[in-house]
């Protein structure tokens, strides 16, 4: 392969099976579409087992499950929308709307939202890219069908470009209404062959549409509201006839360079990673030429090499974090990262601490690359007595989705993930980590990753901290010994008291104060019950969860957990004993004390002498047990 001076490729992902397009969600998570059926997620690095949704398709010749699409709000509603073929009878393309949980598609969330003309025996030019414009519509690319005439029909909606709204009705400024009725008026522009790809500039809105040729020329045209872009007609340049928009360039199926059979990738280029010459460049490739050219603005007509004798056919080009990625069928199913360094590897460059004993403790790893901070793709730290992450304290922080994995006991799968300053924690039988008291900073070439770890007393003994890190090129240090820490024994919390410690009356606030050597932020949870003995059964029972700031109340029969609540707002939860006012309860955390502030209502029927107990437990699993602190009565 060929590239320009300092531009490299790395593989990113490999194990897919016939993909044919691709998208990143605004998380990092990769979505690739298998001609099959399948719609498979890499996240972390690593192409996840189970497929994000399996649609039924028919996959003969060029159909399947073509296209992709994240809504522009995806972050909120969790939809996407894909472009396939129906297996069922009769067949034709469909695009669907999914909604997301997690790495899979909630069950049953098919929404279909476009349903296209039925399709004839021929099984190719099915076209299949969809996009959402920066006007907030749904584009799809529709191939004709392997007829012709089909492109010049307002009758149908095949070999066009068709807008939409996300729920699939029809925008009412589309640009060719007067010519159409019913469901063609979702046509936007006409007179192309087979569209499989196109891209928009993710700013200014300008819109690129690749269209695969018959026997002569493939083109990149230039999108425009109303176009007519000349198939069959013409295939390439029009000559100058006024009825047909040309392309912005057209090449040709000869043989040399910048030839081919099959443009299969479109996007525009912005971010800083990439020389300024490359700037708002707009990158194709060639299945059949194994190339990638781009045509740089302002006028995107004058082709120009970009990556050549790839040995791979690229189906589908995507610009994310300001590097250019590809998918091939090749090479059993591949997408490569193509980056541009012109320094050397990053460097693991220390702990601090790099000794000393204890737990909870919060370690700063820094890490440094000459590209800055952005070219580094991960970070992973061991602590345990040699380097192994077999029954090991084993992390792994994704700069991009700003997430730490946890390597299992047994080292074979990844536990979490979890995000850096969020209320949440992921733990095996050596360690855990505490997201929320965990974050990462990043200036100029330096990457600063705190993680707050608590030991288990299991672990406890004289361990070694290894880092390494990778960057977005694969370049990587390697593991380096950066520091050396005892891990135990830790001392368990204590249940310090209740305040007041004996009384009666209704609504009353209790603060029950607790302890940790390791300071607050080591509490786990804390518990109490009011009852007349050690029992949640028919009491007043509630369980703190520190982290989330939440309380939960036992049930009347102790069998399950009420709400949770979260204190200071305006909520409450209750049984037959009591209730737990939410916006009059607080928590406050100073040096090795917490202090969690109850108000709480007994119930009539719940009246008489009761007991106080409390205990807590550190996030190592080290308790107190239960404490009887107090009494009081139930009015």
């Amino acid at each position: 392969m060929t590239y320009p001076s300092g531009f490299s490729e790395a593989l990113f992902v490999t194990g897919l099976s016939s993909p044919t397009a691709m998208a990143f969600a605004p998380d990092g998570r990769l979505f690739v579409c298998e001609q099959a059926g399948a719609l498979r997620v890499v996240k972390a690095g690593a192409l996840l087992a189970t497929p994000f949704l399996t649609v039924s398709v028919n996959a003969t010749g060029e159909r399947g499950l073509l296209g992709i699409a994240f809504d522009p709000n995806f972050t909120v509603n969790n939809f996407l929308y894909v472009y396939y073929t129906t297996a069922a009878s009769p067949i034709h393309n469909r695009v669907s709307r999914f909604t997301a949980s997690g790495d899979l598609a909630v069950p049953g969330s098919e929404l279909v939202i476009l349903d296209l003309d039925n399709l004839s025996s021929a099984t190719n030019h099915n076209g299949g890219a969809i996009h959402f414009g920066p006007d907030g519509r749904l584009f799809v690319a529709v191939g004709e069908n392997a007829n012709g005439a089909n492109s010049q029909s307002f009758g149908n909606r095949l070999g066009k470009i068709l807008r939409i709204n996300s729920d699939g009705t029809i925008p009412g400024d589309n640009p060719l209404l007067a010519q159409t009725t019913g469901a063609n008026q979702a046509i936007w522009a006409l007179g192309l062959r087979n569209p499989f790809t196109f891209a928009f500039y993710p700013t200014n809105g300008r819109l690129h549409i690749n269209d695969v040729g018959q026997s002569a020329w493939e083109e990149v045209n230039e999108g425009v509201a109303g176009s007519n872009y000349g198939w069959p007609t013409y295939e390439g340049f029009d000559g100058g006839d006024p009825n047909f928009r040309d392309p912005l360039i057209a090449y040709s199926h000869a043989t040399g360079p910048g030839t081919g059979c099959a443009i299969t990738g479109g996007a525009f280029y912005s971010g800083a990673q990439y020389p300024s010459t490359y700037m708002d460049s707009y990158f194709y490739a060639d299945f059949c030429g194994q190339w990638i050219y781009r045509l740089p603005p302002p006028s995107y007509n004058v082709a120009t090499a970009f990556a050549t004798s790839l040995g791979k056919s690229a189906v589908d080009l995507q610009v994310f974090n300001a590097d250019l990625y590809y998918l091939t069928r090749d090479a059993g199913g591949s997408v490569y990262r193509i980056f541009f360094s012109t320094s050397g590897p990053p460097s693991a460059v220390s702990v601090t601490p790099s000794s000393g004993s204890g737990s909870p403790q919060t370690f700063s790893f820094l890490y440094s690359d000459p590209n800055g901070f952005g070219d580094l793709s991960w970070a992973q730290m061991i602590v345990n007595a040699s380097l192994t992450g077999l029954a090991g304290c084993y992390t792994h922080y994704d700069r991009m989705g700003n997430q730490v994995f946890l390597l299992n006991d047994g080292a074979t799968a990844w536990l979490g993930p979890v995000t850096l300053g969020t209320a949440t924690s992921v733990q095996n039988s050596q360690c855990l980590v505490n997201a929320a008291s965990s974050s990462a900073s990043g200036v100029g070439n330096n990457l600063t990753v705190n993680l707050n770890f608590t030991f288990k007393p299991a672990f406890a003994g004289a361990k070694n901290v290894y880092m390494q890190v990778q960057d977005n090129g694969g370049l990587g240090t390697g593991w380096q010994p950066r520091g050396t820490w005892t891990t135990g024994p830790d001392s368990p919390p204590v249940a310090v008291s209740v305040t007041p410690s004996s009384g009666s009356g209704s609504p009353q606030t209790f603060s029950f104060l607790y302890s940790d050597p390791n300071g607050f932020a080591d509490l786990s949870w804390a518990q109490t019950i009011v009852n007349a003995s050690l029992t949640g059964l028919a009491g007043c029972y509630t369980h703190y969860d520190r982290l989330a700031n939440q309380v939960l109340l036992l049930n009347d029969s102790a069998t399950a957990w009420l709400g949770p609540v979260t204190l200071g707002t305006a909520t409450n939860v209750q049984n037959s004993q009591c209730i737990v006012n939410a916006i009059s309860s607080s928590v406050s955390g100073v040096g090795n004390s917490l202090t969690v502030n109850l108000n709480l209502t007994f119930k009539p029927a719940f009246a008489g002498a009761k007991n106080v107990f409390i205990q807590a437990q550190d996030n190592g699993g080290l308790g107190t047990g239960w404490q009887q602190r107090g009494t009081w009565t139930t009015p």
